[in-house]
């Protein structure tokens, strides 16, 4: 299993990186250039721009990712078509209810900048009510984006979900330099003046933000055809099963909702902030980060969860729900620890290079702005990190309760922390304007961790355990490994001397180069000093990769092209196997394992699940075959977590195939010698 998610991962971070890298050229570096991060108008704009999003996450990105893909699963394997009807009434559904909300909201525009932003007044609040008019149609096109992407989730394919926000920030950045050469950069001694902010700029603006999501939805229209799914109208609702998910989904948009008030609040602060900074001097004015920072600070913070929490989390939840649905509590529990574990890996070391590396940051995916600028948002991004190990852990327990289909469990742990976030919040604007945002940076971090103790604390009780000393001992060792890296960081930043005004983006370039590479490396020595299991499930994927690829040059050891074996009765067996051979169109041969007279074992990959399995390949001349193939077939009733699972057998030119999971525990003769299992049990099987 661990191999198929780190392949899924791989397509899901790739897709996802390039994403973010064009993201961060759109925004924060084309938009600080064109617009001005810290100015008004581009507060104006984020406000405007961030309305769908959070509407998106919490209709679409909540219902759908909790609902939609554990439905989709159970229809596949229920229903004879694969669950095409069931697909074609959600996505009726779904375009029915977005189009109506979407609609609504469009029309109350001005009333949901009022809600988002009422620190916002005169000419400033305008401004944001005229982009508003232009960005809120995106809330369709987002859910329409996510509703098809889970469907193509749901399926296994995972990479065009991940890979189509690269046209969206494509189309933007086109805007954006359209903007620039018509209208110029942004500067200091026009950045109070709204009269520069006519129809066609907003127009350039928000129409092109908009219609990026528009090809960003669009696009998945094509994986879904090439897998045969072709979408039409379907009004039939009435016994499709909808009733289940509607109340599950419920749960769900009670959460999400919840989770919305700290969002709503945390605009209306960054919003006083901005208010606040019209009545200064220009110069003091772009020190004092508001709703755009927040949105740059978080673009990075946000960067380890989707590179690689989301993805891992991603791949996994799929698996995770189709053992849900079979009441398989221990492999929950396991896929649980070790997603958990995996992704702390990431999320301790990377707070650790934001603590020490944020302005340098902030300023390679800001050049053109301000030192002012840079500097405020460094320290925004530097109190949001704190609670970077807890939000992603948070990710991974979330998905877990979504499989278990306890969408309603999961509101009620998080509710007392959405009044505490709500408070921390609120608490900050007694702070100068300067330090508003980053005071909520520290309120999301307090929250955040909270938040995931209790929600694995409740999850533990749901599910009889998870794991808790071999979690405690990985956590500890890398909140150790990940302190000792960010002294060590910060010892080589000191070689610099202090920031300054002078701090240009190459300058950034080779304080993060300079200072990360040790960091990284002391904190992958201290795991590998501990012997930490963690850093092995990082490293034997690409230690397998490096494998093949060294035995795809030296032939004979990964093929057995016309495979020739004696058997006593002098027959001789072609059966033609060789690396990369694909059997019944889903299991790919990757490296022979035994080779006999009696059978070929193989390991291989499901192509459909992204796992390792092992092939057994009896052939036709073994006179054993049928009664070992019939003894596979009764074995598969036999139910025990204990004992290698068989996956598939059948019939291939040449012999037949038995399919089971990776070897990874005790025999069955081992067990029955313990007294686990009778012995009339498993004689029968």
């Amino acid at each position: 299993m661990a191999g198929g998610i780190a392949r899924n991962s791989a397509v899901m971070f790739a897709g996802t990186l390039t994403s973010r890298v064009l993201g961060l050229v759109r925004s924060p570096l084309l938009f600080g250039i064109a617009v001005g991060l810290n100015y008004p108008a581009g507060n104006a704009f984020d406000v405007a721009n961030k309305l769908p999003t959070l509407i998106y996450m919490l209709v679409a990105g909540g219902v759908v990712n909790a609902v939609l893909v554990p439905a989709i699963v159970r229809a596949s394997k229920q229903h004879d078509d694969g669950g095409t009807a069931y697909i074609n009434k959600m996505v009726t559904l779904g375009a029915l209810v977005l189009g109506v909300i979407t609609t609504i909201l469009t029309l109350a525009s001005p009333l949901l900048v009022s809600l988002f932003a009422s620190g916002l007044e005169g000419p400033w609040y305008n401004l944001a009510v005229a982009f508003a008019f232009w960005c809120v149609p995106q809330m369709f096109f987002y859910g329409m984006y996510t509703l098809l992407g889970q469907i193509l989730n749901a399926r296994e394919n995972f990479g065009p979900f991940m890979w189509a926000p690269v046209l969206n920030n494509i189309v933007a950045i086109a805007g954006l330099l359209l903007m620039m050469g018509i209208y110029g950069s942004a500067t200091p001694e026009n950045a109070l003046d709204a009269s520069l902010w006519d129809g066609q700029r907003i127009a350039i603006l928000g129409g092109s933000a908009t219609l990026g999501i528009v090809a960003q939805a669009a696009i998945l229209l094509i994986p879904l055809y090439r897998m045969g799914i072709k979408l039409r109208p379907d009004f039939q609702f009435r016994g499709a099963g909808l009733s289940s998910v509607a109340k599950s989904g419920g749960w769900v948009l009670a959460s999400m909702g919840a989770g919305m008030i700290p969002t709503l609040l945390i605009s209306n602060v960054a919003s006083v902030a901005s208010q606040r900074a019209v009545g200064m001097s220009p110069a003091d004015a772009l020190g004092v980060p508001g709703n755009a920072a927040y949105t740059t600070a978080y673009s990075l913070y946000s960067l380890p969860t989707s590179l690689v929490v989301v993805s891992i989390v991603t791949a996994i939840f799929t698996r995770m729900s189709a053992k849900a649905a079979t009441n398989d509590m221990e492999g929950v529990k396991l896929d649980t620890s070790r997603a958990l574990r995996i992704v702390a890996v990431f999320t301790f070391i990377a707070t650790a290079l934001i603590v020490v590396l944020a302005v340098p940051a902030v300023r390679i995916i800001s050049p053109g702005s301000s030192w002012a600028e840079v500097s405020s948002i460094g320290t925004v991004l530097l109190t949001m990190s704190l609670g970077l190990v807890g939000v992603g852990s948070f990710t991974v327990l979330q998905r877990v309760y979504y499989a278990l289909e306890d969408a309603r469990g999961l509101f009620f742990v998080q509710v007392p922390f959405f009044v505490l976030h709500a408070v921390l919040i609120l608490s900050t604007v007694v702070l100068p304007a300067r330090f508003i945002v980053a005071g909520v940076g520290v309120s999301m971090a307090i929250t955040n961790s909270v938040t995931c103790i209790a929600a694995l604390i409740q999850l533990r009780r749901r599910i009889g355990g998870i794991d808790g000393a071999t979690l405690l001992r990985c956590f500890t060792q890398l909140a150790v490994a990940a302190a000792v890296s960010t002294g060590v960081g910060f010892a080589v930043l000191r070689l610099f001397g202090p920031f300054s005004e002078e701090f240009t983006f190459f300058s950034a370039i080779i304080r993060i180069i300079i200072v990360a590479i040790p960091m990284v490396i002391v904190y992958l020595a201290i795991m590998r000093l501990w012997r930490m299991p963690e850093l092995n499930a990082l490293i034997r994927p690409l230690n397998g990769l490096l494998a093949r690829l060294r035995k795809r040059g030296t032939p004979r050891a990964t093929t057995l092209n016309t495979t020739e074996t004696s058997q006593p009765n002098g027959v001789i067996v072609s059966l033609n196997l060789e690396a990369g051979r694909r059997l019944r169109d889903r299991y790919e041969l990757v490296e022979p394992l035994v080779q006999s007279d009696e059978k070929f074992e193989w390991r291989g990959t499901d192509t459909v699940l992204g796992a390792d399995v092992r092939l057994i390949i009896i052939p036709t001349e073994n006179p054993a075959r049928e009664a070992t193939v019939d003894a596979a077939r009764r074995g598969v009733l036999v139910d025990d977590v204990r004992l290698i699972k068989l996956l598939s057998i059948f019939d291939m030119s040449g012999g037949s195939v038995i399919v089971t999971e990776m070897p990874r525990g005790v025999t069955l003769a081992e067990i029955i010698e313990g007294g686990s299992v009778p012995k009339t049990r498993s004689a029968q099987s």
